[in-house]
């Protein structure tokens, strides 16, 4: 009987333990399903961003957000405060990622933004994601109007990966 306990042990306790990993590989996928819906949400909020105000880019999250007294149904938009997100998304974090737009230029008005979702945890295993927008409302007929919007990813979960070596998201 001590003989066939390994045999047993093989059978009934390696199966259960290799079930271990798989809710939390489950775990970082939808994280990242959710970063990339709120990638793309920031790039609309951007392009609407830039065809309202007609004065470029919103430089950062707080741009994109509701007014500081936080009624989004009766706060008028500003280009301080476009209205076109929520708090928790131009607060800059959402479930386990980092979020951060940002205008690597210094043109007046700003004709390019960069959208990043970064993992608040390195070593999660979780990718980053990175996006841009350029061209504006105010010079579409020369520039083609506004374009962009791929979303790229880097498996080492690293902004400056995802820039340089980024893999197109498909």
């Amino acid at each position: 009987m001590v003989k066939q306990l390994p045999l047993v042990l093989m059978v009934w306790v390696l199966p259960v333990l290799s079930v271990g990993p798989a809710p939390l590989q489950q775990d970082v996928r939808a994280m990242e399903a959710a970063a990339v819906g709120r990638i793309r949400t920031l790039n609309t909020a951007e392009i609407t961003y830039a065809q309202f105000f007609k004065q470029g880019f919103a430089c950062t999250l707080a741009q994109l957000g509701p007014a500081r007294n936080g009624n989004p149904a009766t706060d008028k938009p500003t280009p301080e405060a476009g209205n076109l997100v929520d708090s928790d998304l131009a607060a800059g974090r959402y479930h386990g990622y980092h979020f951060t737009v940002r205008c690597p230029d210094d043109h007046t008005p700003p004709d390019q933004v960069r959208v990043e979702a970064i993992p608040d945890d390195a070593g999660s295993g979780a990718r980053a994601f990175c996006s841009e927008v350029h061209g504006s409302e105010s010079n579409s007929k020369s520039s083609g109007g506004i374009g962009g919007g791929l979303i790229w990813y880097a498996k080492d979960g690293k902004a400056e990966t995802c820039w340089i070596n980024g893999i197109p998201l498909r």
